[in-house]
């Protein structure tokens, strides 16, 4: 008896975290879900982002430099990428004088301009949407992080009060005529069970962020001792020295000196599995080619590691475009299992309501109760931020900003 009173209890604790917040924790997962293959959107979108080059031919890195500064007009040469995956082209983070930030892509192999992009594109409107609901960076962070801890309370109870939930792997809901409550309740159980694997990479990782999100997070240590090297001049020949120094670094990122003394930054991938690019990172003396600080994810403790691996198992980066369409897959049907659970709320309540019962929609709504201020007024305030972001009078809450 006990025991199922504790069921129930979970039950509710399942029923009232799942519908007050649902619209927020809805908008979250959609937005992730999107971010997951909003590189690849783009990539549809913008033909210039697009390139013929062999995947395994070497990155001329001097020549991409070469054409990035030739198309900046004068401006600054920030940052250099690699390809991120097979028929993209290499890319150059480029500001103007007139402080336009704009994307110039480039055929990875000789060098050739391709064309150029907007800075703000689908990709970085949507991670700045998932990440911090627009809202100003240390609080954004914060307020979507903390959702991690609502994902991981509604996938316990969800699985404390479904009984015997092991049965539920291999019923298939089926729907039967005038049992839209009875289709949706065996859809949303069905849909979370196959996705508890996910739910709780995304739980999990989410948690790092929120740990990560008030400043506590360890720090990776250098794993040697600076060298100096040669007198070299050319930014290949910079990066062809790491083949001595880091030869197991697969070079995907390279940032450029903002003022004279200032340091190369390079990042890619090294040995160690579930690493994000930033993960590995070596600093470069431009002047005379001299590696000075060396930062290697395979070196680092466990407590760093885990840190490391959170951005390619939140967004299923680690295996290429496969593990993104997965990920896509899951995302798109953990963000159903919220939509459904908010089916099932309004069809368990008509019978409260009697033969006056409203709308399902006016049901719902309804069921938030006070909460409800809370959650259309962020989604919406959101939505609005980010319409007024695009046009131009908050174009400032696009990048990363801290007060108004």
């Amino acid at each position: 008896m006990a025991k199922e009173k504790r069921r129930s209890v979970w039950w509710r604790v399942h029923s009232w975290a799942g519908l007050k917040l649902s619209v927020i924790l809805t908008f979250i997962l959609a937005t992730g879900t999107l971010a997951t293959v909003s590189n690849e959107i783009d990539w549809l979108l913008s033909p210039a982002m697009r390139s013929a080059a062999p995947s395994n031919a070497p990155i001329a890195w001097d020549r991409i430099h070469r054409t990035a500064l030739a198309h900046a007009d004068g401006g600054r040469v920030e940052m250099l990428r690699a390809p991120s995956e097979r028929g993209f082209g290499a890319q150059a983070i480029v500001t103007f004088p007139s402080g336009e930030t704009r994307r110039i892509w480039i055929n990875p192999q000789d060098g050739a301009f391709a064309g150029a992009t907007p800075w703000r594109n689908f990709q970085q409107v949507l991670r700045q949407l998932h990440r911090r609901l627009m809202l100003p960076n240390a609080l954004g962070y914060f307020f979507v992080s903390l959702f991690s801890v609502l994902l991981t309370v509604l996938l316990v109870s969800g699985l404390v009060s479904y009984k015997r939930f092991w049965r539920g792997f291999l019923k298939a809901p089926l729907y039967r005529r005038g049992q839209l409550r009875r289709f949706a309740g065996d859809l949303h159980r069905f849909a979370a069970l196959w996705s508890i694997w996910f739910t709780a990479i995304i739980a999990v990782t989410g948690l790092i962020y929120l740990v990560g999100s008030v400043g506590i997070e360890p720090s990776a240590r250098s794993t040697a001792a600076p060298v100096r090297t040669s007198r070299a001049t050319t930014l290949d020949q910079c990066l062809a020295l790491l083949s001595q120094k880091a030869p197991e670094l697969d070079i995907r990122i390279v940032v450029l000196p903002e003022k004279v003394g200032e340091p190369i930054v390079v990042m890619g991938q090294g040995d160690a599995l579930l690493t994000s690019e930033n993960g590995n990172r070596v600093t470069i003396d431009p002047v005379r080619c001299a590696p000075t600080q060396h930062l290697m994810a395979d070196r680092q403790n466990a407590l760093v590691r885990v840190f490391l691996a959170a951005n390619p198992l939140h967004f299923g980066t680690f295996g290429g475009l496969v593990t993104k369409v997965l990920w896509f897959a899951f995302g798109s049907i953990l963000t159903s299992i919220s939509i459904t659970g908010a089916i099932i709320y309004s069809q368990r309540i008509v019978r409260d309501f009697g033969p006056a019962a409203p709308p399902a929609i006016l049901r719902w709504y309804g069921g938030h109760g006070g909460w409800k201020y809370l959650a259309f007024g962020i989604v919406a305030a959101t939505v609005l931020i980010t319409i007024l972001a695009l046009l131009g009078p908050l174009s400032f809450a696009l990048d990363d900003w801290h007060l108004w």
